[in-house]
């Protein structure tokens, strides 16, 4: 991704943003994610697939010579949604049992 000019951050739960630049830095990003793992029964392809479309688009767009006002960006989540949400509910749970005990 950094060939084509993405600019790339991972954040603290390891996923990883690749981000094209659009002509206007203070634009909101136009997003496509997916997931690099697999839940039960959901196929070969799941996840996996969205992450590599969505690597494809950006390089497409690279290759046309296309810029946007919006940066356009792709998001390789490290969690599927069901891990995700399961974490943050416990950290959640967390935060408020601290605070209740102050």
């Amino acid at each position: 991704m950094r060939a084509i000019g993405a600019v790339i951050e991972i954040d603290d739960l390891a996923n990883m943003y690749a981000t094209i630049p659009g002509s206007d830095p203070d634009a909101k990003r136009i997003v496509m994610a997916s997931h690099c793992d697999s839940v039960k029964n959901g196929g070969n392809y799941d996840g996996i697939l969205g992450v590599i479309s969505a690597m494809e688009v950006l390089e497409t767009v690279c290759l046309l010579g296309k810029q946007y006002r919006k940066p356009d960006a792709y998001v390789d989540f490290s969690l599927n949604m069901e891990d995700y949400y399961r974490i943050r509910d416990k950290s959640k749970a967390e935060k408020e049992t601290r605070n209740s005990s102050n």
